[in-house]
């Protein structure tokens, strides 16, 4: 088990260097930009959400928005300056995270996601609209990884997805399943889909379960939510069959998202809030890893039994000082 060097910004001499000497080419898990900070989105409305998430957190009853907004334009004229103030400079902070600067330093540059509640095109588009320096071509998700799969072996999904991800199959045959693929399918986790998705399993002569992912929960910005991993579980267990994982914490994605960058595991490392999908496979796959304590971060990760951060750092801007300290 590895023993994390700690805090980055406490740790004296702590050093993200590959063996080489050179600087970690960093991927970095698109979750773990805490998008709270955005000053056009008052925290107090309650209506912010990730922009690759979908329209889910935008729930909130209008009465209740309305009147968390009346709040806002309470507050003095100093209080709101100063609030969005700190926001931008925040943003700031995030929107040089996510390219400029690590792409100006001549480092590689990968973005890594289980996103499996909108097309890589959709959400990459959203966050251009936020000021992202990003391109879909340097995003890795689980998705076109699966859709390559099916091609390769010549199965025919039936698909247990969220609706904005069927585009992403448009070119699989889906006619007469012979597996099942599963993502975060969101409402579409109803009874009836599951067993749907039950029955074309069950019925299979070698059920084939691929999983868009493992993960247990996530947050939005109106709590935690179930993920993929609890509904594959239970297909696994009712059809007494193991599930492909193909998004992280996968081997196979990570090697995925290496390859593509013609980069070895030693000389990579991810930044990531989810203490197994995130650090635990990079770390599985060889390379480095750190945890951010955004997002889905909760302070019981630094006690996990078996997955060990190499070190611990409070945002993505502070990780990618320490990388580019290292040039």
């Amino acid at each position: 088990m590895r023993e994390p060097i700690g805090d980055l910004k406490t740790s004296v001499g702590a050093s993200l260097n590959s063996a080489s000497g050179r600087a970690l080419v960093p991927l970095i898990d698109l979750h773990s930009i805490d998008m709270r900070f955005y000053p056009w989105i008052p925290k107090e409305a309650e209506c912010y959400h990730l922009p690759f998430l979908g329209e889910a957190a935008e729930t909130q009853k209008d009465e209740k928005v309305l009147c968390s907004r009346a709040a806002v334009h309470r507050q003095s004229q100093k209080q709101s300056q100063e609030r969005i103030l700190s926001g931008c400079k925040v943003l700031h902070s995030c929107t040089a995270v996510c390219g400029p600067r690590i792409k100006a330093s001549g480092l590689k540059l990968r973005f890594c996601t289980n996103e499996t509640q909108a097309t890589r095109e959709k959400f990459v588009k959203k966050l251009q609209g936020l000021g992202f320096d990003i391109s879909v071509a340097e995003v890795t998700a689980p998705a076109p990884a699966a859709c390559r799969l099916l091609k390769e072996r010549g199965l025919r999904p039936h698909l247990l997805v969220h609706d904005d991800l069927v585009p992403e199959f448009a070119e699989i045959d889906k006619t007469n399943p012979n597996c099942v693929v599963v993502g975060d399918a969101a409402e579409n986790f109803s009874y009836a889909n599951v067993n749907e998705a039950f029955r074309v399993l069950i019925g299979l002569e070698k059920p084939v379960l691929i999983s868009l992912g493992r993960g247990r929960y996530y947050k939005e910005t109106d709590g935690l939510k179930l993920d993929v991993g609890a509904y594959m579980k239970a297909l696994e267990y009712a059809c007494d069959v193991e599930a492909e994982v193909v998004g992280k914490p996968a081997k196979a994605f990570f090697e995925s998202a290496l390859a593509e960058m013609g980069v070895p595991p030693r000389e990579a490392i991810m930044i990531g809030d989810d203490i197994v999908s995130d650090v635990g496979g990079a770390q599985q796959c060889g390379m480095r890893a750190v945890q951010v304590r955004t997002g889905k971060y909760r302070p019981c990760d630094e006690n996990h039994p078996q997955v060990k951060p190499d070190a611990y750092v409070n945002n993505l801007a502070e990780a990618v000082d320490v990388i580019l300290s290292q040039l």
